[in-house]
């Protein structure tokens, strides 16, 4: 064997090596903007819920602020 047949079978394997990781590198950027952008809204989602829940606790307190609870019922 001589070395022009090893360059001959090297340069075509490492170059299809280059192809592929160039390939997968641009696949994975996308991967990876895309699971940022679930990210946000997850976290947009979390804070609009936060309020949400909050603003129902507040209504309740103001509500419930009014209403005379008896702590023990009395015998009789």
């Amino acid at each position: 064997m001589e070395w022009q047949e090893v360059f001959a079978i090297l340069i075509p394997i490492v170059s299809l090596m280059g192809f592929f990781y160039m390939r997968i590198d641009k696949k994975s950027d996308k991967i990876i903007d895309r699971i940022e952008n679930v990210d946000q809204s997850i976290n947009s989602l979390n804070m609009r819920l936060t309020r949400l829940e909050g603003r129902f606790e507040e209504r309740g307190y103001w509500e419930s602020r009014a209403k005379i609870i008896p702590l023990e019922k009395e015998e009789k």
